[in-house]
This record gives structure tokens, sequence and C-alpha cells, in this order.
């Protein structure tokens, strides 16, 4: 018994000298966050107060591996949260954790300091009312047999400045730059010129000129989809350039085949359009658009700014037994509005504590 004994001791003295090495750490500040992994982002296990002492179990460059006594919940806490206590030192706790990947294995290199002109924060959201000028003026011709003539329309659709409303928003997916989306919203009406002329039901080789027009809509819904670079321009202001694809939903309104009918009766002069067989069309365009967004802001996430974009997408809409109507969607956009900023989190570095309070020294009054 005494021999098994005299060889167990100096097991256990081994054990007990390892276990006395443990490293301890002492919070700094109330209500520091005890967290689930490693970034200021992560769930938070558990709220400590100044002076708790935690074990030490593992260090992971600005963050300490640690486990409360009481509650025996583990997690991470920032280095700087924390006073380190004698014992096994931060370096020695992080030499001991083994190497990741393969062995022999280079260790990953740190992330890149953040430099001057980087653009930090999570994203923005953008609200505007924009005004679109630039719209492709287009037309519309038709022509067809007519008592044994043949007939031919042509239908003008002007060019209109219209305005509507814009919002967007993106999110920062490496360095400065950002994916995101932005939607128009822009509605119009015209009044189109008919022209042409039409066979005279009465003589031959004597056809009646048209004229005259009917009110006609446009209305285009658009869907950007937009990769922008964001360049910060310290103290309040903000530029970003982007671009990408663009995706229209376009109502337009189109004359079906031999849609154009006359007012006039016998003996058939005038060529005035009495009525147009019309139909509100749709169809979806693909395109591509690009532009630049300037911002100030008063705080730090809410601001003012202004849009410029230009768009453009072709759209053809077809008609049973005369030529496709081919319309340009988009055009150059203007806009002023609304901008939010989302900043990216803080890790939240705890206040330092204030420094001991010496003791005031009692001074013995002097003889005289």
């Amino acid at each position: 018994m005494f021999k098994r004994i005299s060889l167990l001791l100096p097991v256990l003295i081994c054990a007990g000298a390892v276990a006395a090495s443990a490293a301890t750490v002492r919070v700094k500040a109330d209500r520091t966050p005890l967290r689930a992994s490693a970034s200021a982002t992560s769930a938070v296990v558990l709220e400590l107060k100044a002076g708790v002492l935690l074990d030490l179990l593992d260090a992971d460059r600005d963050w300490y591996k640690v486990r409360d006594p009481q509650s025996k919940k583990e997690g991470f806490i920032l280095v700087s949260s924390v006073e380190l206590l004698p014992g096994t030192s931060a370096q020695g706790a992080a030499a001991k954790q083994p190497p990741a990947g393969k062995p022999g294995a280079k260790p990953a290199a740190p992330p890149r300091p953040p430099k001057k002109g980087d653009w930090r924060d999570r994203g923005y959201i953008s609200v505007n009312g924009i005004f679109e000028a630039g719209t492709s003026a287009f037309s519309q011709t038709q022509s067809w047999p007519s008592f044994a003539e043949t007939a031919n329309v042509n239908i003008a659709f002007p060019a209109k400045d219209s305005s509507g409303f814009d919002i967007g928003g993106g999110f920062r997916l490496w360095r400065n730059m950002a994916v995101g989306i932005g939607i128009t919203a822009i509605s119009r009406s015209m009044t189109t010129t008919v022209s042409g002329s039409l066979p005279n039901p009465l003589y031959l080789n004597r056809p009646i000129p048209l004229s005259g027009g009917f009110d006609a809509s446009d209305n285009q819904l658009g869907l950007h989809l937009q990769v922008a670079w964001v360049v910060p321009m310290p103290p309040k202001m903000q530029l970003a350039l982007f671009g990408g694809p663009s995706i229209f939903s376009v109502k337009q309104t189109v004359v079906q085949a031999q849609g154009i009918g006359l007012a006039s009766a016998y003996p058939f002069e005038s060529g005035s359009i009495s009525s147009a067989h019309t139909t509100e069309a749709s169809k979806t365009a693909i395109g591509f658009g690009a532009g630049v967004d300037v911002a100030y802001f008063f705080t730090r996430t809410i601001g003012v700014g202004g849009i410029v974009r230009f768009t453009r997408a072709p759209a053809s809409f077809p008609v049973a037994g005369q030529p496709s109507v081919e319309v340009n969607a988009g055009g150059f956009q203007v806009g002023a509005g609304l901008r939010v900023r989302i900043p990216a989190p803080s890790a939240g570095k705890p206040k330092p504590p204030a420094p001991p309070k010496t003791p005031l020294k009692i001074e013995a009054p002097k003889k005289k």
C-alpha cells in the first residue's frame, strides 16, 4: 500500500502544480458581456460585474476564452475588459492551443487594418422623389387593304417628361463595395398624333388624309440591381458610384390592328379620326443602368442626398398582322430625398476603472 502511495504522490504533486499555475482574470467594469464566440456581434452568454474572477482557458488575439467558476459557463471576453492576474501568461495559454489546419501549415494572416478612405458602415437606405427626362419618342405604323386600295396609318407617341419615386438600399460586401437594389415607379400620360390616309369608299385614288389623335399612357416599374463603390468624404459627406442590370415592367397603350376609324360621313372629305381601338399591353424589358449618389449627413445616421441615374431597356409589343411597337423604357433620372446610414457594430470597449483613491495624510500639528 505504501509503495502504491509513493508512486502516485509525484503524479498528484504534478497535477496540483498544473492546477495552481492556471491563469485567472479579473473583470474591470460592470455589465461586461461574456459572448458565445470571439466576435462583438455574437450572443451574450452572461453579463459580469466588476471584480468577478474568471478561469482563463485559451487566448485568441483580442479575446480570452474563459469560464465563470460560479455558473460554470464558458465564453469569450475582450482582452481589454479584464486584468490578467498572476499565473500562466496569456501568451502561454495561446501557445497551448493546437494549430488550425494541417500540420506545418502557416498561421492565417491577420486582417488588414482599416485605412483612410475605407467605408466602414454596414449599409445604407435612400428614399427619393425623382424627375425623369430624356425619354424616347416612338411610333406605331399599320397598313391594310381597304376598298381595293391600301390604308396607311402612322401613330406618333411623343416624348414626355414625368415624375415618380425611387427607393433603394445597399449592404457592404467587401471594403468599399456594396450590393443593393433600387425600385423606381414612373407614370406618364400623352396625346398621340395620327397621320396617313384611308381609301375613299366612293372614289379610287382619292385617299382621305388623316388628322387628330387620342390619349395614351405609359407606366414603368423598374427594378435596378446595383453594385456600388462607396467613398466616404469626411466629416459629413458620402459618394457612391453604382451600376448594374435594370428590369422594367412596362404597361403601354397600343393600337390594335385596323384600330383607326373616321368620324366623317358622305362625301367622306374629312379625315378626322373618330376612335382608336387600343389596349393596355404589358411587357418585361431588361437593360442596364448606372449613376451616382451624393449624401450629406446631419447626424451619424440621418441625412439628405441627391441621385443621378441613366437607365435604358428596350421593349417590343407585338400586334397581330402588323409591325411590332418598339419602346425604350427608362431615361435620364434626377432625384433627391432622405438618406439613412446603417453603422457597423462597435466592439464596445468598456470604460477603464477609476484609479484607487489615495488615503489622505493627516499631518501632526507643528510645535510652536
